[in-house]
């Protein structure tokens, strides 16, 4: 069965998008008589928690009101025992969704729980659904106190729905405990059920192996000119392939970074991180979606909690590993089972390792290596960017012990680049063990850089300067040149249309920007504008001890200039600094003042970047309390966030 037609992705208020990647899927494998089973997925299209406005709450519990939470009815892992998007419809509960009509085909995938903590006596919670007043399911939750864990689950269900109408859900109780149970109502999620025959591994046919290294700047490569050799393998890597010395991520931090790596487009248009969402949005065709609607076999792992299903970064994965925050060394089982299990097929595979992230925890091996063996005996017992806003507000504090913490957390930092580098390594000889390292395209590069001090500040997301948003980039393997460097700056979102090029995948919508291998001649005759985003964050001077905090930020990079644009949301004049990376490569004299002709032209080329880009924004499932908490635990976020702050 061929996938449905649909529109391409376009900024109408409801975008009726099933993946564009679909419609060109007739070469892509159909003809070849294989054994393989079929590639079973959904085309999305958006989900009714990003629409809000068309719900309405005829009757809600007095005690839990509806909101949209992360939700979870047992564990906090990412399953079906996990965190997934929902709203709480704690009985009685009523509530209403106008549900446009998308496509012919859409069916509504949703999923239903007894919330955590939520099982006592006996007792039954009832969850009927009807589709213009007409009941079409009725779902019976047990939450008896001495229920199987194993049953304390999500369970999920799929309506057909493609003529639109009311969609009708309520909630009732019956048992012997005083209240009822807390539930969750999960997912709500639009989509178009599809086929396609899956590639099975053969001549000529090549792979993708996508390694993102969360937290590694560029320069702390030996590749890139770092004086310790903390990345053998990775060297090795851009030896036989292409390096990119002046490639930049989209934002400072991982969720928007993230989000334009895996989908071709900029925070402005895909929104997180840029507004208050954290979700990406179901309308948005993804790498995965892509490669898997050509028929690939997907797969990836995260060891970052906020790459997850609960905030739809699964997308087009037919599986999909988190473990939070663990050690590169410790996903290397994983990471290698899937590959021996898949070696048959043709596949993309995902890696999101954790390693450089603070906290700095290193093996024995590479801190002997990197010569940090003992604690400085003024150590501080926390990560500076937590600290440094205390330090910066309260002159009479020391100096020498923030410059001894910083200098031994980048010794360890080093070390986890070489902890990182040998899980690489790892993983590149099993592809040549499993004979199939000749037809892979193996690239490597980082969601974010990572501070000390370099600007007065420590950690990441606070600045936009190189130490924040310069990270390695390097591709290798079937169709790539040997032993280039490629000088001209690029934007690590480019990533993604670049490999599907070079596997011969249509490009859809949202990857359609330059080809970082075919199109190096024509970026180096006209270098294109380079541009970040920051939702939140800091300017500080250490020598005069005083910073600031900012809203929104965003830089520009055109031609030997970098302008950054700090708006304090309405709190203050928006700051704005200009270097002249000519002179200046490390971004320390501002001449913002002196020219302020040219401050105000880079100020309009974000501006036009903003606008245009935002556009194209599809409807956002707004950010929930549980997000929220996570990124305030993490340091990302201190008040107040999201908003575009450039208007």
């Amino acid at each position: 069965m061929m996938p449905p037609s649909a529109p391409r992705r376009s900024a109408a208020p409801l975008r009726a998008l099933v993946l564009s990647a679909l419609l060109a899927l007739a070469g892509c494998g159909g003809s070849q008589a294989v054994e393989l089973p079929p590639i079973e997925a959904y085309g999305g299209l958006t989900s009714l928690l990003a629409l809000e406005g068309r719900r309405t709450v005829q009757r809600e519990n007095e005690a839990y009101p509806v909101v949209q939470n992360l939700i979870k009815p047992r564990g906090s892992g990412n399953d079906d025992f996990g965190l997934l998007p929902a709203i709480e419809v704690t009985p009685p509960c009523q509530l209403e969704y106008d549900v446009p009509a998308l496509h012919p085909r859409a069916v509504l995938n949703y999923a239903v729980c007894v919330m955590k903590g939520g099982y006592a006596g006996h007792g039954e919670v009832t969850v009927e659904v009807g589709l213009d007043g007409e009941k079409v399911a009725t779902h019976k939750l047990s939450c008896d106190g001495d229920l199987d864990p194993e049953l304390r689950k999500w369970y999920r269900f799929s309506l057909p729905i493609g003529q639109g109408g009311k969609l009708q859900v309520r909630t009732s109780y019956d048992g012997d405990q005083p209240g009822p149970p807390r539930v969750g109502l999960g997912l709500l999620k639009l989509e178009v059920p599809f086929s396609v025959p899956r590639r099975p591994a053969r001549a000529g046919q090549h792979n993708v192996v996508l390694i993102l290294i969360d937290t590694l700047r560029a320069d702390r490569l030996s590749s890139y000119g770092y004086g310790v050799e903390t990345s053998p393998s990775m060297d090795a890597l851009a030896a036989r392939g292409v390096r990119y010395d002046h490639a930049y991520s989209s934002s400072p931090w991982t969720i928007p970074s993230t989000a334009s790596v895996l989908t071709g487009m900029s925070p402005p248009e895909h929104g997180l991180g840029f507004t208050a969402s954290y979700y990406l949005a179901d309308s948005i065709t993804t790498l995965a979606e892509t490669f898997q609607a050509a028929g690939f076999t997907t797969g990836g792992i995260a060891t970052n909690p906020l790459i997850s299903p609960s905030r739809n970064f699964t997308q087009g994965f037919e599986s999909f590993e988190v473990t939070n925050w663990s050690k590169s060394f410790k996903v290397d089982e994983p990471i290698e089972a899937w590959l021996r299990a898949n070696v048959d097929k043709q596949f993309f595979y995902y890696i999101h390792y954790t390693d450089p992230h603070y906290p700095y925890l290193v093996t024995d091996e590479s801190r002997a290596a990197v010569g940090a063996r003992e604690e400085p005996a003024d150590l501080l017992p926390n990560s500076l960017a937590n600290l440094l806003p205390k330090w910066y507000a309260d002159p009479s504090q020391p100096v020498q012990p923030l410059l001894d913490t910083n200098a031994y957390h980048s010794k360890l930092y080093d070390a986890q680049i070489m902890d990182v580098d040998r899980s690489i390594g790892r993983v590149l000889a099993l592809l040549a063990e499993l004979g199939v390292a000749d037809n892979t395209i193996v690239a490597v590069t980082s969601d974010h850089g990572e501070e000390f001090l370099d600007h007065g500040w420590s950690g990441h997301h606070a600045q936009l300067y190189d130490e924040s948003v310069r990270v390695p980039l390097m591709l290798a393997g079937p169709g790539v040149p040997v032993g280039e460097t490629a000088e001209v700056r690029v934007e690590n979102r480019w990533l993604g249309g670049t490999l599907l090029r070079a596997v011969g995948v249509d490009v859809p919508a949202g990857f359609d920007g330059p080809d970082l291998l075919r199109g190096l001649d024509a970026l180096a005759a006209a270098p294109p504008a380079v541009f970040q985003s920051n939702s939140q964050g800091w300017s500080a001077n250490l020598a005069e001890h005083r910073a600031h905090e900012h809203g929104m930020q965003h830089a520009v990079l055109q031609d030997d200039w970098r302008l950054i644009w700090r708006n304090d949301n309405g709190r203050d004049v928006p700051e704005m600094n200009l270097y002249d990376l000519s002179r200046d490569p490390g971004s320390l004299n501002d001449l913002s003042q002196e020219q302020p002709e040219r401050v105000e032209a880079l100020r309009m080329s974000i501006r036009h970047w903003i606008d245009e880009s935002s556009a194209r924004r599809p409807e956002l499932v707004p950010a929930t309390a549980g997000t929220t908490e996570l990124l305030k635990g993490i340091g990302y976020i201190q008040g107040d966030e999201g908003g575009d702050g450039g208007h």
